[in-house]
């Protein structure tokens, strides 16, 4: 029967000879749920063989995985130490707990390991432990992932988190490049040149667009709202000229407001 609870620290002795016989391993069994009924709150550690180990084992296993306590509960079965991983609550042996530099909790590495892809794939850098607040160190989620792909982007999320923070940092605006520029005393001397190979697009410093020689930042930025807005308009024109079967010629701007209009048969 699986009880709650835990018993105190205790080694069974199994009376008889040497050998250990069916008999004796079952009434020592029986003790050992008596004594689980009358005390539940202290720990069990056994260390047994035969019959009576195998179901002592189970019936300490049983007992630990009911507990609600967030730190691995420990057994030791024939000299091995057996934990209780406490995400999944399966028991497995102590070398499938990695131990962890910034603090005490430990859980299995296939929990651990799936624990990070999530946290990875949603781009979170600053992963802490799945039972406090403490952050992981980068080498115990190296060693924990070994997973080559998934670590490069692990890094490049963290890199692109120090980039973000730093003042000086300017990205390049050319479609398809994200390369990063670090830029230092260009107050005075505002073009930026993206050092990738095959890109060399050139841009501003304060207002991150492309470079607009001989014009201010705010000159820049309604020159192309004003070409974005005509571009939008031409192919709404082009559109509808190509529906309604109008011409180039057809499309005038207005002499009051200057949106293009087509002039129909009815006038």
């Amino acid at each position: 029967d699986s009880k709650s609870g835990c018993l105190r620290s205790k080694e069974i002795q199994h009376p008889g000879h040497g050998e250990l016989n069916g008999v004796d391993g079952i009434a020592s069994i029986e003790s050992i749920h008596s004594e689980m009924c009358n005390d539940k709150s202290s720990t069990f550690s056994v260390t047994s063989t035969g019959v009576a180990s195998a179901a002592v084992a189970a019936s300490t296993s049983s007992a630990s995985g009911s507990s609600s306590s967030s730190s691995s509960k420990v057994v030791i079965v024939g000299g091995a130490e057996i934990l209780e991983c406490p995400l999944c609550l399966l028991c497995h042996s102590r070398e499938s707990f990695p131990d962890i530099m910034t603090c005490h909790h430990r859980s299995c590495i296939d929990c651990l390991r799936q624990y990070l892809r999530i946290e990875i794939s949603e781009s979170r850098v600053n992963i802490s432990c799945p039972e406090c607040s403490e952050r992981y160190n980068p080498h115990d989620i190296c060693m924990i992932l070994c997973d080559r792909v998934l670590m490069e982007k692990y890094e490049e999320f963290m890199l692109r988190r120090w980039l973000v923070a730093d003042p000086d940092c300017r990205w390049c605006p050319a479609p398809d490049c994200g390369y990063a520029v670090i830029a230092f005393g260009c107050a005075s001397c505002p073009k930026i040149t993206c050092g990738r190979e095959g890109c060399g697009t050139e841009f501003c410093y304060h207002c991150k667009q492309l470079w607009h020689p001989n014009q201010t930042c705010d000159a820049a930025r309604q020159q192309r709202a004003q070409s974005l807005h005509l571009r939008t308009v031409r192919s709404s024109s082009l559109s509808y000229s190509q529906e309604s079967g109008a011409t180039a010629d057809d499309i005038k701007p207005c002499p009051r407001c200057a949106a293009y209009i087509i002039k129909m048969n009815d006038g």
